[in-house]
């Protein structure tokens, strides 16, 4: 699953600008029926990355690094409201998984048994959302706003069959700018789906290491009313 989400993004911008150059994709794409509501219920599911999450120093203490992957899929659900007086404007509140780092092996201490870390996120995000109507139902969407995410560390171990749990180096939630980039087709007037890419801020968790990024490609049921 290597570069999925970066390939994800450059597939979405390069989507984008194709969509906005050629009015003739528009002009084959069926009418909405009825105009666009002002509300709807997001939900999405797709492809987590905490970038640099494996920088964590507990990662010291297993054996080659524990084998880390950054990797992992994630669900999030949004409430969107669009102004009735600007309806191409809107805003966005979501709440969800933002990342999840995991790795495992043996704890390096004498007697040290199988050892287990992980690094999960999760948080809310308020968003300024603008929508652009491409025609036949087919919309790109940005998005630009605030995250607040907590992080919760855990290290589980054993030394001589005697299981202990490690002091996390990282317990608390943070806050960051989050952005995202995406399109949306609308079936009806009633039901859409949505492919985007969301950048959830750069975080300082481990001192002078690299911040910890995160990342979430996803694909999502958009339900008006």
């Amino acid at each position: 699953m290597k570069h999925v989400i970066s390939c994800v993004r450059y597939c979405l911008l390069a989507m984008t600008c194709c969509l906005v150059s050629s009015p003739a994709i528009a002009d084959d794409l069926p009418a909405v029926a009825g105009d666009i509501w002002n509300s709807s219920l997001v939900l999405s599911a797709g492809l987590t990355k905490e970038n640099h999450a494996c920088s964590s120093p507990l990662l010291a203490q297993i054996q080659g690094g524990g084998n880390c992957g950054d990797y992992q899929t994630g669900l999030r659900f949004a409430y969107d409201h669009q102004y009735a007086s600007t309806p191409s404007l809107g805003i966005e509140i979501s709440y969800g998984d933002l990342g999840n780092a995991t790795a495992s092996g043996i704890y390096t201490a004498a007697g040290g048994g199988p050892a287990k870390w992980q690094l999960k996120a999760k948080g809310w995000a308020i968003d300024q959302t603008g929508t652009f109507h491409v025609g036949g139902g087919l919309s790109i969407l940005g998005k630009v706003g605030l995250v607040r995410a907590g992080f919760a560390e855990t290290f589980n171990s054993s030394v001589n069959g005697v299981p202990f749990s490690g002091s996390p180096v990282v317990n608390e939630e943070k806050t960051s700018l989050t952005f995202g980039v995406g399109i949306q087709y609308d079936f009806d007037r009633d039901i859409a789906v949505r492919a985007q890419f969301e950048n959830f801020g750069f975080y300082s968790l481990y001192g002078g290491a690299p911040q910890v990024n995160l990342e979430m490609a996803s694909a999502g049921l958009v339900l008006k009313f």
